[in-house]
C-alpha cells in the first residue's frame, strides 16, 4: 500500500487508545477493521463490530452501547454518532482501500 502504518487509520488510533487505561472499544457500523488487533483490545460486546447481516439484536445492542457509554471508545465510518451524548470525537482519518477513500472517526466516552 506504500504507506507508512503510522499513517493508517487503525494505528494512529490505537496510538491514542493506548494512552488509556480503560481500552473497551466497539467497532461501529462496519466490519471489523482491524481496529481491535492494533489497538490490542479484545471485544468485549456480544456484537463487537457490524456484520453483513441485519440481526435486530446486533443494532440493539450496538446502539445501547454507545448510548450507555459502555466502551471508552467507538470507531466507525460515520460522521455523526447516533445516541452520542457519552462521546466526543477525538481524531479522524482516511484511508484508500479496494481502490476507494473510507473516512474513520474514532470517539472517546466523555469523562463525568
Amino acid at each position: 500500500m506504500n504507506v507508512p502504518k503510522e499513517e493508517l487509520p487503525q494505528f494512529r488510533f490505537a496510538e491514542i487508545i493506548r494512552q488509556s487505561e480503560d481500552r473497551s472499544l466497539l467497532n461501529h457500523g462496519f466490519l471489523d477493521g482491524g481496529f481491535y488487533f492494533a489497538a490490542e483490545s479484545l471485544p468485549e460486546q456480544r456484537f463487537f463490530c457490524t456484520l453483513n447481516n441485519d440481526l435486530p439484536e446486533m443494532t440493539d445492542e450496538h446502539r445501547a452501547c454507545i448510548r450507555e457509554g459502555k466502551t471508552a471508545f467507538v470507531v466507525t465510518r460515520m460522521r455523526e454518532l447516533k445516541d452520542s451524548e457519552n462521546y466526543q470525537l477525538v481524531d479522524q482519518a482516511s484511508m484508500l482501500f479496494e481502490g476507494r477513500s473510507w473516512d474513520y472517526y474514532l470517539y472517546q466516552r466523555i469523562v463525568r
